[in-house]
């Protein structure tokens, strides 16, 4: 029969080995997210979204590395509150979008798709399209107070 002391101290010995693996997986993790290149910096992100062209579009395809496409999408073209929130939450339910944040002033709302996915610009500006129009129709449909009490609920920064 085996003895308590030893069940004991094989559960500790197995915790042990556990956490002496898991700084090893977390940055497996991150080795697969990420390409073999020099991390981007959000403010080089910040830099070329500043010179893309979305004159025709709401996102821009504005940098690409060896795993990922790298996209920003003109907040200053959804023209609410509602829409600049409800647009990112529905970009948190998209399969192939990662949200990688926003420059300080919150200009731009920065993505990042994996190459694998053969997404196109405008594929992704597609979706984010579908997502306006989406938000924008979901706003007509709220009278003055359900939308005071959807931004108390959904805006990040508002003060509860």
């Amino acid at each position: 029969m085996v003895s308590f002391t030893k069940v004991i101290s094989k559960f500790v010995l197995t915790i042990l080995v556990f956490l002496l693996i898991l700084p090893g997986i977390l940055n497996a993790q991150e080795d697969n997210y990420l390409g073999n290149e020099k991390k981007i910096q959000p403010e080089e992100l910040l830099a070329k979204a500043m010179i893309a062209d979305f004159s025709n579009s709401l996102s821009e395809k504005i940098y690409e590395d060896s795993k990922n496409s790298y996209f920003a999408v003109d907040v200053e073209k959804l023209n609410t509150k509602f829409e600049r929130i409800r647009v990112l939450e529905l970009s948190y339910g998209d399969d192939a979008l990662v949200s990688i944040g926003t420059d300080e002033n919150r200009l731009y709302y920065f993505f990042l798709v994996n190459n694998i996915l053969n997404k196109t610009p405008e594929d992704i500006n597609s979706t984010f399209i579908d997502f306006q129009i989406q938000a924008t129709t979901e706003l007509a449909k709220l009278n003055d107070e359900q939308l005071r009490l959807w931004l108390l609920q959904h805006e990040k920064f508002s003060k509860k």
